[in-house]
């Protein structure tokens, strides 16, 4: 019986771990090593390298470099090639080539300074200053109180100096 108790009471004290100690928490763990008590964070932490106490922020990171502290960024920037400082656009791009700069739009482009003529013969070539003939008769018979001696032209080609045939009045009967 007695030893059985004693390996009871030797159980039940192998169970603790250990001391209790009451610790106050610190501000800053590092997670990668032991803690470290009423550490201050940092204000700017690099990540790629040692931890820096009291960095401050710089105004511009180059991301593909070191850090450059205070830089301003440039007004513009090639993105074909190197960076050049305060390049204004050009006014014009021509699209399919290369850039040309100030370029001005023509104002009025006349192709081969040609004046289009008064008269157009559409089945023929053009007769500069053709006056259209006065009256042509197409296809139709005599006129009567037609002046003697007229001719008649039949397919409508122009008849010079002929006179226009006075009114003639239709009669319908009433119905």
């Amino acid at each position: 019986m007695g030893h059985r108790l004693q390996t009871r009471i030797l159980a039940r004290q192998s169970m603790k771990v250990g001391p209790r100690f009451q610790t106050s928490h610190s501000k800053a763990i590092n997670v990668s090593g032991p803690e470290i008590p009423n550490q201050r964070p940092s204000r700017a932490i690099n990540v790629s390298g040692p931890e820096i106490p009291n960095q401050s922020h710089s105004k511009a990171i180059n991301v593909s470099g070191p850090e450059i502290p205070n830089q301003r960024p440039s007004k513009a920037i090639n993105v074909s090639g190197p960076e050049i400082p305060n390049q204004r656009p050009s006014r014009a791009i021509n699209v399919s080539g290369l850039e040309i700069m100030n370029q001005r739009p023509s104002r009025t482009i006349n192709i081969t300074n040609q004046r289009p003529s008064r008269t157009i013969n559409v089945f023929g070539p053009e007769i500069p200053s053709q006056r259209p003939s006065k009256p042509i008769n197409v296809s139709g018979p005599v006129i009567e109180n037609q002046s003697p001696n007229m001719p008649i032209n039949v397919h409508g080609s122009e008849v010079p100096n002929q006179r226009q045939s006075k009114e003639i009045i239709l009669c319908f009967p009433e119905i």
